[in-house]
This record gives structure tokens, sequence and C-alpha cells, in this order.
């Protein structure tokens, strides 16, 4: 035989609607962590980023430094950024470049720019548990003037074996560049000579057999650092010294 709920004694009754109660506080507080467990996990993937960085133009040659820090100070590794630049005015960035940053969150990279003036900008683009961030700033890129130099004796004796002559580029930083040399005293074509430790280049010739004038020249083509520069040094070939002597009368 089936009784009722009604049938049911009132204590019976009540334990029921207690248990159900219970039940649903029960859930309700359940539902309530798990709500502010997703929140918590919600301000963690929000985590602040900052860019720390420096630009630099050497020449045409941009470098920069820079680290990636989260919110606690602590370098964000292997995370992919990216430089960017456009001239000063423009609207559309004219040249990017992606790279990594190391396991420290650290990054070196370099760019090859025409002169001028120009905005630049590393961005780091976020992901699922860091914000985004940028930071920007502003060069001026300009070649340096490359002055050069010919050492060598201003008068030459017809006919000399071993003229010593240096080229020297007085400017700092010119190690390695690579010069057009025209040797007109030694009859030789022109030629690409390298410039060694110090700026130099040494070499000797020897002097034609006939006096007058002869031209050294030096070119530099231009490059990323230094500009386009030219030395031209003249020497004077003379002949051997001659004797007169005079008859007494």
């Amino acid at each position: 035989m089936v009784i009722s709920d009604m049938a049911k004694p009132w204590f019976e009754r009540g334990l029921w609607s207690l248990r159900l109660v219970v039940a649903t506080l029960f859930a309700s507080i359940i539902a309530g962590v798990a709500l502010e467990a997703a929140s918590a996990r919600a301000i963690e993937v929000a985590a602040q980023t900052n860019i720390e960085v420096s630009f630099q133009a050497v020449g045409r040659e941009l470098r920069v430094e820079g680290r990636l820090r989260d919110n606690v100070a602590q370098g964000l590794g292997y995370q992919p950024m990216t430089l960017r630049w456009r001239l000063v005015g423009e609207q559309a960035w004219g040249g990017s470049r992606r790279f990594d940053t190391n396991r420290l969150g650290r990054f070196e990279e370099t760019a090859t720019l025409e002169e001028g003036e120009w905005e630049l900008r590393v961005d780091f683009a976020g992901t699922g548990h860091y914000d985004a961030a940028y930071a920007d700033s502003s060069v001026l890129v300009r070649r340096d003037p490359l002055e050069l130099e010919i050492i060598a004796p201003t008068f030459v004796p017809v006919g000399a074996n071993g003229v010593s002559v240096q080229v020297a580029a007085l400017s700092p930083g010119a190690t390695g560049l690579t010069l057009q040399l025209t040797d007109g005293c030694a009859e030789e074509e022109r030629r690409d000579v390298t410039l060694q430790p110090g700026g130099l280049f040494a070499w000797e010739f020897g002097a034609p057999m006939a006096a007058g004038t002869c031209e050294i020249r030096v070119e530099y083509e231009g490059g990323a650092r230094f500009r386009e520069a030219e030395f031209v040094r003249e020497l004077r070939l003379v002949g051997e010294p001659t004797v007169t002597l005079f008859a007494e009368k």
C-alpha cells in the first residue's frame, strides 16, 4: 500500500523540506566558489606587461635593446615582439621586423634606415595570460662624414724605389672599410683596398723616371655609417740636383 506525502507525519514532511533547502544552499555555495575561482583566473590572465627599450642610431644602422616584463617585474621569455618604423609625419608604418625575447625577456635587434627622422615602436601583441604593450620613440638617422688623408712625401726623387705611402681614415670606426685607390704615381689602375686596424692602409711604389707631378686619389662610395668621401694628394717628382762648376779665369 502506498502512503501519500500528506498522509505522512508532519515531522517526516518537514525533514524532506529541510533536505531540499540544504541541497539548494549547498549548490549555491559551490556555484559561488566556482564563480570566484573563475574571476581569480580572469584577473590572472589580464596581467599587465611593460617594455623597457632603448633606441640608438649609429650612421644608418639602428640598434634596439630592451626587456619585456610582467606585472611583478619578471622577464617574459621567448615571447614574439615586433619592431616598426616610419618617417615622422607618415601615417603607415614603412617597415617592420619580428623577433623573440630570450629566456630572461631581453631582446636585441637592428635595422638599416635611410637618413631622416624616424618614428619607432616596439610592441608585444599579448597572449592569453598577458596584456599587450608597446614603447615608442623617435631618432634622427644621419651618416657621419668620413675624413681621409694620404700620408706621403711632398717631393719624390725621379726613379726612387720604395716610396712609402699611407691612406689614413681619421674618423673613428673606419676599420674594415673598403676604399677605391688610384695610384697615378705608380701608373696602377684603380683598385680596392681595405683599411686595417687604426684606419690605415700602407704600400710602396717606384717613382716614374721623368720629372713632373703625379696624383694619388682615394675614394669611398658611402655606406651605412659614413657618407661618400674623396681625398687627392699630389706628389712632385724632382730630378737629382746638379752641381755647376765655374772655371777660374
